[in-house]
C-alpha cells in the first residue's frame, strides 16, 4: 500500500517538480536534449520578471480579488440553494436538482458569445465585478451540490428545536445549520476559489487590461515565433505558491469538510 501511495504521490507532483525545476534552469539547459536532470540552479528567470513586477504584481491582485469575490459570492447562493433543496420537498425537485448540475457539465465555451454581448450592454467587460460575476454562475451548480450533501447531513430536528424557541427558518439555518457545517463550508470555498484561481478561457475573453488574470499572464510568454519556457516556468510557479500556501494551512478543514457526515 505504501509502494503504490509513493508512486501515486510522484505521479502527481512530477509536474509541479518539473515546472519548478525548470524556472530555475538558464534557457539553454531547457531546450537541451536529452533534458538536463542534474544542475545548478540559478535565478535568472525571475530576474528578468523584476522588471516586470509592477505589472505582474497588479495582475495577482487581479486574481486574488475575483476570486475571493467569486468564492464569497457562490458560498452565499449556493448555501441558500443547497439548504432549501435539504430541507424542502416540491415537485420536480429532484429534476431541478440534476438539471442544474448538469449545466455544469456542458462546455463553458459554448456561453462565451451571448455572455459576451450580455456583458459589453452592461458595460461589465474587463472588469473585476465582470468576470466575478460569470466565475460565480458557472461554479454555482458544482456549490450547490457539494453544500447538499453537507446540509443532508445536520438533522433536521434541531432546527425545528430553535424553531420552536422562536427562530425563523432561516435563522435556525444561520445560527445551528451553518456553524455545524462550516467543515464543509471550508472545503466548498476552497474548490471554488481554486476554480476560479486557475479559470483561463473566460479570463482571456472577458478581460484586456484591467481585470487581466495570472493564467493570462502566463500565456503572454508564448509570442509569434518563440516561447520563452523560463518565463513560463518561473510565471507558472508564481501562479501556483499562493494555492499551495493557502491548502497547506486549510488542509485539515478541508479533510474535515470531505468527512463530515461520513460517520453517524
Amino acid at each position: 500500500m505504501w509502494i503504490i501511495l509513493v508512486l501515486l504521490m510522484c505521479f502527481a507532483l512530477l509536474p509541479i517538480v518539473w515546472m519548478i525545476a525548470s524556472s530555475l534552469k538558464t534557457p539553454l539547459q531547457l531546450i537541451s536534449n536529452p533534458p538536463v536532470i542534474f544542475f545548478k540552479p540559478t535565478l535568472e528567470s525571475y530576474i528578468q520578471l523584476y522588471g516586470r513586477a509592477k505589472y505582474i504584481l497588479r495582475n495577482l491582485f487581479n486574481s486574488v480579488t475575483i476570486s475571493s469575490l467569486s468564492a464569497l459570492f457562490t458560498l452565499v447562493f449556493g448555501s441558500l440553494a443547497a439548504f432549501s433543496f435539504s430541507r424542502f420537498r416540491f415537485a420536480g425537485d429532484r429534476f431541478l436538482t440534476f438539471l442544474i448540475m448538469w449545466t455544469r457539465t456542458l462546455p463553458p465555451i459554448v456561453a462565451v458569445v451571448p455572455l459576451f454581448l450580455t456583458m459589453s450592454r452592461l458595460g461589465m467587460v474587463d472588469t473585476h465585478l465582470g468576470l466575478t460575476w460569470i466565475y460565480t454562475a458557472l461554479n454555482l451548480p458544482f456549490a450547490i451540490w457539494m453544500l447538499k450533501s453537507f446540509f443532508d447531513a445536520v438533522p433536521v430536528e434541531l432546527e425545528e428545536a430553535a424553531m420552536i424557541d422562536g427562530c425563523s427558518r432561516l435563522s435556525a439555518c444561520y445560527r445551528v445549520t451553518l456553524p455545524l457545517t462550516a467543515p464543509g463550508l471550508a472545503a466548498t470555498a476552497i474548490f471554488v476559489f481554486t476554480l476560479a484561481w486557475n479559470e483561463f478561457i473566460f479570463a482571456l475573453i472577458f478581460s484586456s487590461v484591467n481585470a487581466k488574470t495570472m493564467p493570462v499572464v502566463v500565456v503572454e510568454s508564448i509570442v509569434e515565433y518563440k516561447i520563452y519556457w523560463a518565463d513560463m516556468a518561473a510565471l507558472g510557479t508564481i501562479v501556483m505558491l499562493p494555492i499551495l500556501i493557502f491548502s497547506f494551512f486549510v488542509q485539515k478543514h478541508l479533510v474535515r469538510g470531505l468527512t463530515v457526515g461520513s460517520i453517524k
